[in-house]
C-alpha cells in the first residue's frame, strides 16, 4: 500500500517539473534524428528497411543509454529530497 502512495505522489510531483519533460523531448528528438539520419539514405538507395531489427536495436540501445543518465538525474534529486526530510 506504501508503494502506491509513494508512487503516485512522485509521479505527481515529477509531472509538474519541467526538467522530465525536457529529458522525454530530448530522447525522442535524439532517437528521431538517429533513425531519419543515419537509416534513410541506405532505405532509399538499397534494399534495406527502414523498420529492421537492426535500425530497431540500434535506437533502442542509444535510447536506453542516454536514459540511463537522464534517470540518475531523477532518481537522485528524489533521494537528496528523502534524505532532507
Amino acid at each position: 500500500m506504501k508503494f502506491w502512495k509513494i508512487f503516485r505522489f512522485e509521479l505527481a510531483y515529477q509531472i509538474h517539473r519541467s526538467w522530465p519533460w525536457l529529458f522525454i523531448v530530448v530522447l525522442v528528438v535524439l532517437s528521431f534524428l538517429m533513425t531519419r539520419d543515419g537509416s534513410l539514405s541506405e532505405v532509399l538507395y538499397a534494399n534495406f528497411f527502414l523498420n529492421s531489427p537492426f535500425s530497431v536495436a540500434k535506437t533502442t540501445v542509444f535510447g536506453s543509454l542516454i536514459w540511463l543518465v537522464m534517470a540518475a538525474a531523477i532518481a537522485g534529486e528524489a533521494a537528496a529530497r528523502d534524505v532532507a526530510t
